[in-house]
């Protein structure tokens, strides 16, 4: 059973509005990770650096 399902009589809302507050949740978050991201880059442009390859040598590692 799909958690709309089963979530939206315990919220008393429709599955529709927990799935407009979740999409709204994941943009959110992902709006505050690339401010936060912006900021590192900014702040410590050599960490961020490391960062980014450290990423690049992991997805190449997983294939992706």
């Amino acid at each position: 059973m799909p958690w709309q399902e089963w979530a939206a009589p315990v919220f008393g809302v429709t599955g529709e509005r927990l799935l407009a507050a979740e999409q709204h949740t994941r943009e959110h978050c992902q709006a505050e990770r690339d401010k936060r991201w912006q900021h590192l880059r900014e702040a410590n442009p050599d960490r961020a650096a490391m960062i980014e390859e450290r990423g690049r040598r992991l997805r190449e590692q997983l294939g992706r």
